[in-house]
C-alpha cells in the first residue's frame, strides 16, 4: 500500500477500501486496519471504508474508527474523501 502511494502521480488524499466480501474480522485483523489508518492519518491521508457490513462496521467502530469513515458505496467514498458530491 504504502509503495502504491509512494508511486502516485502526484499527491494521494486518499485511500478506500472495499471489504463488503468480508463478513468479520478477529482482532489481528482490526489491529492492523487500525495500524493502517493511523499510519496514513500520519501522511495526511483520509482513510474510507466502502460497503461495509453492519457486524464489520461494530467491529470497526468500537476499534476506533470514525462514523466518516464509513460510507455505503465506492463512489459516495470517493465523493466523500474529495469533499464533491456523489455522482449521479
Amino acid at each position: 500500500m504504502h509503495e502504491a502511494i509512494r508511486g502516485a502521480q502526484g499527491r494521494t488524499h486518499a485511500l478506500v477500501l472495499d471489504p463488503e466480501g468480508l463478513a468479520d474480522v478477529d482482532s489481528t485483523g482490526t489491529e492492523a486496519l487500525r495500524a493502517i489508518s493511523i499510519s496514513l492519518d500520519g501522511e495526511r491521508i483520509t482513510l474510507a471504508l466502502a460497503r461495509v457490513k453492519t457486524p464489520l462496521q461494530t467491529k470497526l467502530s468500537q476499534a476506533g474508527f470514525g462514523p466518516e469513515q464509513f460510507q455505503p458505496t465506492g463512489r459516495a467514498a470517493v465523493a466523500a474523501c474529495s469533499g464533491a458530491p456523489e455522482p449521479p
